[in-house]
């Protein structure tokens, strides 16, 4: 069995995420879940979560979404980063093939965020632009995930199973219109 280890955030963004280990995180140790960058873009964004057994809201788990710039060595650098409580908890993944966000997001460089939770039959939700894709992957235990796009930007949102064949798909839409309706 795995340890819950330290781990630093420019390297999870210039690598990968790190297995997570059974059971619940220790209390007080931000767990990166999962991240996000447009293809060929500058812009970065890790979402990371953290267990408070005492809280003071009555909130035990809480979320960041970090942002990072990549340099010209192609290496992310932190820029800065903010959150709010994490709503799905810890190991609630839902069974199916739908997902749904969190009302919280982060932005720069006129992209933006959002954090979600994805059931067990989606491994990855792939987000198109006019000009652009890239598929934002399900983390396997809690099933979080971050998708990105200009806010107002028309994407289309497929969730994809383990072997990417598409589970359904929501053809025209933006970030903002998803934040609002928050289960798909």
């Amino acid at each position: 069995m795995a340890e819950w280890q330290e781990w630093d955030g420019e390297a999870v963004m210039n690598g990968e995420l790190p297995t997570l280990s059974d059971g619940e995180p220790p209390p007080g140790i931000w767990v990166p879940l999962a991240r996000w960058w447009k293809p060929k873009g500058t812009i970065g964004f890790l979402l990371i979560v953290m267990h408070d057994p005492e809280p003071d809201d009555g909130s035990p788990w809480k979320a960041d979404i970090d942002s990072f710039e990549r340099d010209e060595l192609e290496r992310w650098r932190w820029q800065g980063g903010g959150g709010s409580d994490w709503r799905f908890g810890w190991g609630n993944r839902p069974t199916g093939d739908r997902y749904s966000f969190e009302g919280m997001g982060a932005s720069g460089d006129e992209v933006f965020v959002a954090p979600g939770i994805a059931g067990t039959n989606v491994s990855a939700i792939l987000i198109r632009g006019d000009t652009w894709s890239t598929e934002c992957l399900v983390e396997p235990r809690c099933g979080a995930f971050l998708a990105g796009a200009a806010l107002h930007e028309e994407i289309e949102i497929t969730a994809l199973d383990e072997f990417r064949r598409s589970l359904h798909s929501i053809p025209s839409t933006t970030l903002w219109d998803i934040l609002h309706s928050r289960s798909h």
